[in-house]
């Protein structure tokens, strides 16, 4: 398998209070295309001091991270990291990805995934800030990367919704749901799932493939 990062958007870091994104690809990539790394169109990202470059990649990075990692968001040392680089008046970081998959080392495209994360602080009781996400995981139905998507699951104030066609959708409802409001369905169960070297046996129609997609693609992505 590869992934290919194709657009990263973010609010809500530092200084950018706005969506911002950013093309790594042609925008007209889609499913049976094959990637062609000559023709990505980022070449670098300049910008006065104070434009947010380092806040851009501290979100990809921040990103890949609770993508990957169950425990993140209940560090201590991550909560006060967080507390410095939240935006203090949307006081949420929103990060999108879209990314092409490849099931083969021919670079075709076998699936065109948008994997969308929100970190909402909160302010509790104690005067304590707690920390809390929202997920969604899409699949591409459209022709372009600005078209159309389709719900694959999505996760809010800890409720686990998946789309029904995946069979083993019931499994992974009744087993995540309540459990997901600091962690991410991709490293809640995927790392037990990993070690437990059940990928090669996954049904076609799974959710675990589309999970595995994005915990891969996180781990690769480096910033």
């Amino acid at each position: 398998m590869r992934t290919y990062l194709l657009r990263f958007t973010t609010k809500g870091i530092k200084n950018i209070d706005k969506l911002t994104p950013v093309d790594f690809y042609n925008n007209s990539i889609s499913k049976g295309k094959t990637i062609d790394l000559d023709k990505k169109n980022l070449k670098g990202i300049f910008g006065i001091n104070g434009a947010g470059k380092s806040a851009y990649i501290l979100s990809i990075d921040i990103y890949n991270s609770i993508t990957t990692k169950s425990d993140y968001l209940i560090q201590d040392k991550i909560k006060n990291k967080l507390d410095k680089l939240i935006n203090k008046s949307t006081k949420e970081l929103y990060m999108e990805n879209i990314f092409a998959v490849s099931k083969d080392d021919d670079s075709k495209v076998s699936d065109i995934l948008k994997h969308t994360i929100v970190i909402t602080q909160t302010i509790n009781e104690f005067n304590q800030r707690l920390y809390y996400i929202n997920e969604k995981l899409e699949k591409l139905i459209g022709t372009t990367i600005n078209s159309d998507y389709e719900e694959i699951y999505s996760v809010n104030k800890g409720q686990l919704t998946i789309n029904n066609k995946y069979v083993d959708a019931i499994k992974y409802i009744n087993e995540y749901s309540n459990r997901l409001d600091q962690s991410t369905l991709s490293s809640y169960s995927l790392n037990s799932l990993i070690k437990r070297e059940q990928m090669n046996n996954v049904e076609k129609k799974s959710i675990s493939i589309y999970l595995f997609s994005t915990y891969y693609n996180a781990i690769t992505t480096k910033t």
